[in-house]
């Protein structure tokens, strides 16, 4: 069905910037891969290369073998399989794929805050959607599912805007379980907001409704809910009857700072909080979060002591519910923070968009102040992303010609160890990659592998490599070390004391040594 008039020139224009930035997307250089890329684009890129739904760097195996992938549900692996298996494995390939998922939870987001704002604040938030684009792009480089999770679940709040019919419901709720499949904090948020929505509509008793009761609409909920789970559930033991049973050994890790908690053990839940607000990406997410319930509650609070009908401090509570939830559950998580802050604005807006009259006005301005507050708290990092994006086309260039020379002079095994961020650099080559820091403590496992290529990213000092507590240089002959350091230019002018590459430091093991180029 094609959106009301009023909506289709602010609809065309947020598609148009958004084109504009998948392009921009598809031709500026990527940002290095992130920390994660092992634990969810390995098996999909294995996939891909022919090598089945298999990964090396799974629970309990820091090992050489492959075995079938059960570190996490396997949605966003097995999606990212199938686009490389027709595109390729590739840095380029995996920029647009973390592209055109930011893009589908952009225009997403921007439909639900467009849902609750009145028609003469729709062309300001147009303009402020669009010139933040690039937020959601860069905010999509971490090669982590969530993105892709906030995508789904926005998805299915859209679809309950207008109506809480039980079929819109029902799919909605597929499309919540396929988020569970992809990023269970997701699918799980998602739900809980579909809860909530139907919680303040039905409370208090005795005014109109817009959603059925739950006898009508329960059942076909959790039906829809449970079948892209079930299904998931099905085809892995299909492949690997072993695989439920080692997932579930990795299911305690991201619970354990909430069984803490339950269990009394105050410090350890509160350490895990502590630890992810150390860094600043996650107290800026945090902030953004807060920002955006504090305007949600302003608004509601403002409209009950406005209209006497303090029914409307229901959905305060819910706000507040639905923003405990992530924090409780996994305090040093930071990665499920954006999840909860986007799914919250949706929530707000949906919430919000059915008190009409002498509320949309102050409706949409809640909303337009938190999203210029969430936007004013993270354009710096983001500013900074994006120059780093500018800048990184020439190193980008320069490690593929050293990896194009290794690729000529190894021989046998075509083995390297990598740390994360040059994952999909070697991956594209050819060689055979193997995380550089899960297992490798081993000596006997270290003796196995001929090359090893060191990050500089992470390390805090831009002229030395992220060297791991094993690492003995007298074990190893340098074959490339890149100039440094690297830092970011605007119009010739060094911005900033970082240094951002895509160049690593790369060594043989000297019984398998040969001349090294480039020395320091």
């Amino acid at each position: 069905m094609l959106p009301d008039r009023g909506m289709r020139l602010p609809l065309a224009a947020v598609l148009l910037a958004t084109a504009g930035w998948l392009i921009f997307g598809a031709f500026a250089p990527p940002l290095p891969g992130y920390t994660d890329i092992f634990l969810f684009k390995d098996a999909g890129a294995n996939l891909a290369l022919g090598n089945g739904f298999t990964s090396r760097l799974t629970y309990g195996n820091p090992t050489f073998d492959r075995v079938g992938y059960a570190f996490y549900p396997p949605g966003y692996p097995f999606l990212f399989g199938v686009y490389s298996k027709l595109v390729g494995v590739g840095v380029a390939q995996n920029a647009a794929f973390n592209t055109g998922i930011a893009a589908l939870a952009h225009i997403f987001g921007w439909a639900a805050l467009a849902m609750g704002a009145a028609s003469m604040l729709k062309r300001g938030l147009l303009v402020l959607v669009c010139l933040t684009l690039p937020l959601g792009f860069s905010a999509c480089a971490y090669d982590r599912p969530d993105t892709l999770g906030l995508a789904l679940g926005l998805g299915a709040l859209l679809l309950l805007c207008q109506s809480a019919a039980p079929l819109r419901l029902f799919f909605s709720a597929i499309l919540c379980g396929v988020a569970v499949v992809v990023s269970p904090p997701a699918g799980a948020l998602s739900a809980l907001a579909i809860v909530l929505l139907w919680a303040s509509d039905r409370l208090p008793p005795g005014r109109d409704r817009r959603w059925p009761p739950f006898p009508l609409i329960g059942a076909p909920a959790v039906a829809g809910f449970l079948i892209a789970p079930s299904l998931a559930v099905y085809l892995l033991m299909q492949l690997d009857p072993t695989a439920i049973t080692r997932f579930l050994g990795v299911l305690p890790e991201p619970g354990r700072f909430f069984m803490a908690l339950v269990d009394g053990d105050w410090r350890t839940w509160s350490g895990g909080l502590r630890t992810q607000i150390a860094a600043e990406p996650a107290r800026l997410g945090i902030a953004s979060l807060a920002f955006v319930l504090g305007s949600g509650m302003v608004f509601f609070t403002l409209a009950a002591m406005r209209s006497r009908n303090w029914s409307l401090l229901i959905p305060c509570g819910g706000l507040v519910l639905f923003v405990a939830v992530p924090l409780t559950i996994s305090p040093s998580q930071p990665s499920y923070v954006p999840i909860a802050t986007g799914l919250l604005l949706a929530l707000f807006s949906i919430a919000s968009s059915r008190l009409e009259g002498a509320y949309a006005t102050g409706r949409s301005v809640a909303l337009v102040v938190a999203f210029v507050g969430m936007t004013i708290l993270n354009a710096p990092t983001f500013a900074r992303i994006l120059v780093m994006n500018a800048n990184l086309g020439p190193s980008l260039a320069r490690m593929r010609i050293v990896i194009s020379d290794l690729q000529h002079s190894e021989e046998g095994e075509r083995l390297v160890a990598v740390a994360p961020q040059g994952y999909m650099l070697f991956k594209e080559a050819g060689f055979d990659v193997v995380n550089f820091w899960p297992g490798l403590d081993d000596a006997e496992n270290r003796a196995r592998i001929p090359l090893f290529a060191l990050s500089f990213i992470g390390s805090g000092d831009a002229l030395r490599p992220q060297y791991p507590p094993w690492w003995n240089e007298a074990d190893y002959e340098l074959v490339y070390w890149p100039h440094l350091p690297q830092r970011a230019t605007v119009f010739g002018r060094e911005v900033g004391n970082s240094s951002i590459t895509w160049e690593h430091a790369v060594y043989r093991r000297r019984d398998t040594s040969r001349t090294a180029a480039n020395p320091r």
